[in-house]
């Protein structure tokens, strides 16, 4: 009963993110306050098309998404996730993103004292700059000046503070702007704890239950074949969140750690879930949070950054590891000046498809015993939840 009720708050937390009936194009043109969050513009169209787009992105050159140690994606929405005069719906991939900057005054003499934030879902995207702002800004991009920071944050929506640097005192501060629970925590539902968590067991539990769709065995050419696209479905199915980095990645991950009889230390009573991500309970019984969010890296590695990027340290986590769920990218006076309509934009393109979600998976404690009578239990491999197309 009580994974009932969480499975329907889970589907009505996508869903909510998930409406949208509109051509996905992206202007920039927004000045609206952005406090409704899943109002903007999100892919549609056939399953099929878009999990084949999806499933291209898992192979991309030197950018491959599934690891033996971890499952990862870009923090950058996928192309159709917008932002209109109703709201924005960028952030949909368990990392959210804004910008903190510095704004010149009406005189264009000097910079405010305030700095301001866009693009947080509290707040509006643009600025607006009179002449006098903009001829400070052009001298200021001549001087080489780094103006504002693109924020990039996992710190999972239902994992509440106060931060380690809260209790001690010691919490940074961004162009004025202090690191905290209000402003650099997620706001969106379905970027929480409980609904990454939630995704992973519904996707294999299709699995055992034996409720999801296979390929049709007499036609080679369907796509459900092949691991990533059958995974994809079952997004799809379940949540229409297949156009969605990570939805997909995890539920094809997921469903072949199922089809595959992958076990956590042999014991099958501890779920992949729970696993891969300790649940608020399990680290409230363990004295506090360890884990707050999935960490962000890039490609070379997932403790390095895209050039520009650093790490905000909050702190310690109670395992003793530095947190790496907040990052911040900078912007120059003349990218502000360019982009003023629309900085977030800017963060997106420019960091956000190198600053990258790690989803750890503990190899080193799974265990695989293929059924002897899985339709795709022959195409297992030592680590089957490493989905990829050229594998098929």
């Amino acid at each position: 009963m009580k994974h009932c009720i969480a499975f329907v708050f889970l589907f009505a937390c996508v869903m909510t993110t998930a409406a949208c009936d509109k051509d996905g194009s992206d202007d920039g043109q927004v000045s609206n306050q952005n406090n409704i969050v899943g109002k903007g513009d999100v892919p549609t169209g056939d399953w099929i098309g878009l999990c084949e787009e999806r499933e291209a992105d898992t192979t991309a050159t030197g950018k491959p998404r599934f690891l033996s140690n971890a499952i990862r994606w870009p923090a950058a929405d996928v192309e159709g996730v917008t932002a209109d005069e109703l709201g924005d719906d960028r952030g949909q991939e368990y990392a959210e993103y804004f910008v903190i900057t510095k704004v010149p005054n009406q005189g264009g003499t000097a910079f405010e004292e305030q700095s301001v934030v866009l693009g947080h879902p509290s707040t509006k995207l643009d600025i607006q700059l009179n002449d006098e702002q903009k001829f400070f800004l052009e001298d200021e991009e001549e001087k080489g000046s780094v103006v504002g920071q693109c924020i990039f944050t996992s710190w999972h929506s239902d994992v509440s503070g106060p931060l380690p640097c809260e209790v001690d005192g010691t919490c940074p501060n961004i162009l004025g702007q202090t690191v905290d629970e209000k402003l650099f925590r997620m706001m969106i539902l379905i970027n929480s704890n409980r609904a990454s968590s939630d995704l992973v067991e519904e996707c294999s539990r299709q699995v055992s239950a034996n409720t999801y769709k296979t390929g049709d065995s007499t036609d080679e050419t369907d796509v459900r074949h092949r691991d990533f696209m059958r995974g994809c479905g079952i997004a799809n199915d379940l949540f229409q969140t297949h156009w969605r980095s990570s939805d997909s990645q995890i539920c094809s991950a997921a469903m072949r750690f199922s089809e595959c009889g992958c076990s956590v230390g042999g014991d099958k009573s501890i779920t992949l879930g729970s696993a891969i991500i300790p649940s608020l309970r399990a680290q409230e019984e363990d004295g506090g949070i360890s884990y707050r969010g999935f960490p962000l890296g890039t490609w070379s590695d997932a403790s390095e950054l895209p050039v520009g990027c650093k790490y905000v340290d909050i702190g310690k986590e109670l395992d003793g590891k530095a947190s790496q769920t907040i990052v911040s990218c900078d912007i120059s006076a003349g990218t502000l000046l360019k982009r003023s309509e629309d900085p977030k934009e800017f963060c997106r393109q420019q960091y956000g498809e190198d600053v990258v979600v790690y989803v750890p998976i503990p190899e080193s404690s799974l265990e695989c015993d293929p059924p002897a009578n899985g339709q795709y239990a022959g195409t297992c491999s030592d680590t089957p939840w490493v989905v990829s197309r050229d594998e098929q």
